[in-house]
This record gives C-alpha cells, sequence and structure tokens, in this order.
C-alpha cells in the first residue's frame, strides 16, 4: 500500500484517530468484547480542536473499559459528572453524553448498589432528554441506526430500574 500523496495535517490525524478509538471503544464496550489494544500507539488526542467537554467524554469513556473495576462510589461520581457536563452544542455530542451516561448506569447497576435518590432522578432526567433528543434526530432524517442507539439503552435502563 502506498501512503497518501497529501497525508493529512497531524491535529486532522488526531482527530480521525480519536474518533475511530472512541468509536472502537464504544461498540467494544456495548457488545461485551474486548477492546482490541494497539501496540505502540503514539497518537495523542487532538489539541486545538477539542472542547474541554469532549475530552471529558472521552477520558469517561477511556474508564469504562471492562478491564477497569470501578467500585459503585466511583461509578456514581462519574456518572454524575457526566450529567452534568454542559450540555453540547451538537445533537451528536449530547448523543455521546447520553449514551455515556447510560452505560455508566449500566456498570453502577451490575454491581447491586441500590442508587440514590439524586442518581435515580439524574437518570431520569437524562431519559427525558434522549426522548427530545429522538424527535429530534428523526425530524432531522438521520439514519435509523442513530436515531434508535440511546432510545434504546434507555429502555434497557429502565426495565433495569424497575427490576
Amino acid at each position: 500500500m502506498r501512503p497518501p500523496l497529501n497525508p493529512p495535517p497531524p491535529e486532522q490525524r488526531r482527530q480521525i484517530y480519536a474518533v475511530a478509538r472512541q468509536l472502537h471503544m464504544s461498540i467494544a464496550d456495548e457488545y461485551g468484547r474486548p477492546r482490541m489494544e494497539l501496540r505502540g500507539e503514539n497518537c495523542a488526542l487532538p489539541e486545538a480542536s477539542w472542547t474541554a467537554d469532549q475530552i471529558v467524554l472521552w477520558r469517561i469513556s477511556d474508564a469504562l473499559n471492562p478491564s477497569m473495576q470501578l467500585d459503585a462510589t466511583v461509578l456514581e461520581r462519574v456518572l454524575l459528572k457526566t450529567v452534568q457536563i454542559n450540555p453540547p452544542s451538537t445533537t451528536l455530542k449530547l448523543l455521546v453524553r447520553c449514551n455515556l451516561a447510560l452505560s455508566v448506569h449500566s456498570r453502577l447497576h451490575q454491581t447491586g448498589r441500590i442508587v440514590s435518590h439524586t442518581i435515580f432522578t439524574q437518570v431520569l432526567r437524562l431519559i427525558d432528554e434522549i426522548d427530545d433528543l429522538a424527535w429530534d434526530l428523526v425530524d432531522g432524517h438521520v439514519p435509523w441506526w442513530y436515531s434508535l442507539t440511546v432510545p434504546f439503552q434507555a429502555l434497557r435502563t429502565l426495565l433495569a430500574m424497575d427490576t
């Protein structure tokens, strides 16, 4: 394979790498599969183009690695931090935030700990936000897999809360 004639600038390569790794982490976590570890990876996070909230979301996603054993107290703090992130400016960023928060809640539920009223209320507010988000996605005619991913996870969360 020949290298591209005009390779992208370093910041754009960082963005591409970060998005690809984020998608890989999300898919691996969602399906309970181990993450693929790249040996010798040397690509840093984007420096100039990411907001502080995007970097926080990245770190939260990285902390959800199934190989990391987080206790319920840490997961509660991470969940509250995720929910309290300033509402992102785009629907996609909001989708990522909601998806991460529900993933953290799922891990918290797996510990068997009964969540506090504060956590319960925050998750219900988040699910209400997801309902609005889903309708925005449908109105925007985005592909169905974007429109259904987070609402499906919200439904799973509600079912888990009911049991």
